[in-house]
């Protein structure tokens, strides 16, 4: 009932806090749930998979990696990460190690223009501020939908495109890209 009324409210915080982190009790009250969504996401590894792919030069999207691929893929560099998950915890490297930003969003939900847009802008402006060794990555828990629709919006304002040449860029470097929002 918690889960079917936090998506009813459009409630992004049902799990993770403002800061993206999920407290103790969460895990024990949502254990169904949160085991349920890891098992998709490990039968989306193999049906769907998705890397980490470069959208921009120094702007990187995919899905919730682990910390071992997080230190092997950004090594060395200041990262800006975009976790758009609102249901899966972000890996203890790039919470720890990066610049980090919270702005989930509900796999199924629907979420108003205005926070798209002050998603997209946040993004606009670390792209356009952020330092040579830098480089920013949105994600989100699987890598299909959420982080491919923002990463389309973004890409189509960068690029000054179509959202439809935008959509179409991103499918040529993930095929199983979704945009839904």
């Amino acid at each position: 009932m918690y889960i079917g009324i936090a998506y009813i409210q459009n409630n992004i915080y049902f799990i993770k806090n403002r800061q993206g982190n999920i407290a103790w009790w969460k895990y024990i009250l949502l254990a169904p749930y949160i085991l349920t969504y890891q098992i998709l996401r490990q039968s989306n590894k193999v049906f769907y998979p998705v890397t980490v792919a470069e959208l921009l030069p120094q702007v990187y999207i995919g899905p919730l990696i682990s910390s071992i691929k997080a230190k092997e893929v950004f090594q060395n560099k200041e990262v800006i990460t975009y976790d758009l998950s609102a249901e899966m915890k972000e890996n203890n490297y790039l919470a720890k190690h990066t610049t980090y930003h919270f702005f989930p969003l509900l796999d199924i939900g629907q979420a108003n223009t205005e926070y798209l847009n002050s998603i997209v802008k946040h993004i606009n402006t670390a792209y356009q501020t952020k330092e040579d060794n830098s480089i920013i990555y949105i994600h989100c828990a699987m890598g299909l939908s959420r982080s491919m629709a923002i990463s389309a919006l973004f890409y189509s304002q960068s690029e000054g495109c179509t959202k439809k040449e935008a959509q179409e860029h991103i499918q040529s470097i993930n095929q199983n890209a979704i945009f839904k929002l």
